[in-house]
């Protein structure tokens, strides 16, 4: 099995059923029995392999078989991630073949020659029916994403004692024909979203019987019932480590082509779905808008959501924060230090007609912070619909907009000054705010009328302070530190949080993370605010005072 993150377009398409073909028991497999494993090697060509049975290892539902592998196709890289599910034709007594079971996992060899293989009777005598264990999305690899959101990801994942591998996703130049049957043989995805962040476990399959499909030989969380994306696949090449170097296990880099049906069953001995029929999706859709130049890149990925077959969260949790990160970059073509943006972001849920909705101002960045604090905020706000666990929670649709720019985010308060000096209660004077772009020196003005308070005689003298923001939402971290408490440790923070009962406060919750980082100006013990420009514009840190006398 190998996840993968990719950019592809979805297109929901049957697959043409195909006949079962002729199986093997386990108790014809034997020893030195020269047999055929089936896969792809490069695109989607099916390619032939030899295996040599060495033993039956185990007993039972844990039998497997051990085989040696060998032939031009895996001699230079061994048996890698994405043959698991491989079939294994062996030969029977009327001079035919039949499929004996499927590549199933290494032994850890040198080379990765030696093998083991899942018995076919073992996978197809898996149930299609039984509860869920609600285990959460398991992200191990990524591509769709670039730079040092990519490098972020991968970190992340070795942190979490996973294998991340970035692919390059098809070439726009690719035909794929998205009804194409799958067949012993061929390359799978499994994905948990597709369109311009895609993630998927990419494999081979085992068995086709009509419309039902077996494959990995292996479990892909073994999470029991699932609704994720049953894909066709492209291999790009296989790539070796014949030292088997640790943290280095040989892949095949592929991406998929196309959404053709349905996953359906994660168990112990593999996966299972159907062809032709689609799982519910829906779509997470973030905009940017360079300020500086005016374009804007919109970016949509459509994620599964197996809430209904009882897994506590969404591919949303895990995809969002990479997705509204890589949109960042993309549209700033990097990861400045020095930006400045404003992110709203909107959920709607099935069934409830009023949007959710919060708006944040986010600054700076940099290559270990892309996007800024940006994926913090969406992260923050897609855990909040997680952690509700009273009744499953839909969500129809998130949309993502932002306004950003590459340029200085702070200006540091220097003078505050007003206008008249003298002023009667009731009446409205000019706050007149003068500040220094950090890292420039240019000075910039900022300035609002405000009514001075009453309750005061003539000759008293009020104190007129503008307070700058010191912090705000969105903070600089690192983007792995996020990513890696959400692969490792999703949902084990929950405690912390005040666990919302109804709908309503999770609304709440989420809308409560918007902060106003304005410039706020007091008069004694009267407050209002200083309002910047625009939404783009710079936050006031410091402080500032000056006096305002009270005349008849």
């Amino acid at each position: 099995m190998l996840l993968t993150m990719t950019a592809c377009a979805a297109a929901g398409a049957p697959s043409a059923a195909r006949a079962g073909e002729p199986t093997m028991p386990l108790t014809a497999v034997q020893p030195g029995m020269a047999c055929v494993g089936k896969t792809v090697l490069q695109g989607t060509q099916i390619s032939d392999f030899n295996l040599q049975i060495v033993d039956i290892v185990g007993a039972g539902g844990d039998a497997r078989i051990l085989a040696r592998a060998s032939g031009p196709g895996v001699d230079t890289t061994g048996v890698a991630q994405g043959f698991s599910g491989s079939p294994v034709y062996c030969p029977t007594g009327d001079g035919g073949t039949g499929i004996a079971g499927a590549v199933s996992a290494g032994t850890g060899d040198y080379g990765n020659l030696l093998i083991l293989i899942a018995p076919i009777e073992t996978m197809l005598a898996e149930p299609t029916t039984a509860a869920p264990t609600g285990n959460p999305l398991k992200v191990v690899t990524m591509t769709g994403v670039t730079g040092p959101v990519a490098a972020a990801v991968q970190k992340a994942a070795l942190r979490n004692g996973r294998q991340l591998v970035v692919a390059p996703g098809v070439s726009r130049s690719l035909t794929l024909d998205p009804q194409a049957s799958l067949v012993p043989g061929s390359s799978v995805a499994v994905g948990y979203s597709t369109g311009a962040i895609a993630a998927s476990a990419v494999g081979t399959v085992t068995y086709v019987d009509g419309n039902r499909i077996w494959a990995f030989g292996h479990p892909l969380d073994g999470a029991g019932r699932r609704q994720l994306l049953l894909q066709n696949a492209y291999v790009h090449a296989v790539v070796g480590n014949p030292l088997t170097l640790e943290g280095a296990t040989p892949f095949k880099l592929a991406s998929p082509t196309g959404v053709i049906g349905t996953l359906t069953d994660d168990r112990l001995a593999g996966v299972s779905g159907v062809t032709g029929t689609l799982p519910r999706t829906f779509p997470l859709t973030v905009s940017v808008r360079n300020t500086e130049t005016g374009k804007l890149t919109i970016e949509k990925t459509e994620l599964t959501d197996e809430i209904a077959v009882g897994s506590p969260v969404s591919a949303l949790d895990e995809i969002a924060p990479v997705a509204v990160a890589q949109a960042a970059v993309n549209a700033l073509h990097g990861a400045p230090t020095q930006m400045v943006a404003r992110m709203c972001v909107r959920i709607r849920l099935v069934g409830r007609t009023k949007t959710i909705k919060f708006c944040n101002r986010y600054i700076g960045g940099g290559p270990e912070s892309p996007g800024g604090g940006m994926p913090f905020g969406i992260a923050s706000a897609v855990g909040r619909l997680s952690a509700y666990e009273r009744t499953p929670l839909h969500v129809a649709d998130v949309d993502v907009q932002i306004r950003a720019a590459q340029k200085p985010a702070t200006a540091d308060i220097r003078k505050v000054t007003v206008t008249p000096r003298r002023a009667r209660p009731g009446s409205r004077v000019l706050v007149r705010v003068e500040a220094v772009v950090a890292g420039t020196g240019d000075r910039i003005v900022r300035q609002r009328k405000v009514r001075v308070p009453g309750g005061y005689d003539a000759g008293d003298v009020l104190d007129v302070e503008v307070l700058g923001s010191a912090g705000g939402s969105g903070e600089l971290a690192a983007l792995e530190e996020l990513l890696s408490s959400i692969f490792g440790s999703l949902g084990e923070d929950d405690e912390e949080l005040d666990l919302p009962r109804t709908v309503d406060q999770v609304a709440e919750n989420i809308e409560g993370l918007a902060s106003d980082d304005r410039a706020k100006i007091y008069i004694e013990d009267s407050r209002t605010r200083l309002p910047l420009l625009n939404v783009d514009d710079l936050r006031l840190t410091g402080s500032g005072e000056t006096e305002l006398t009270i005349r008849r």
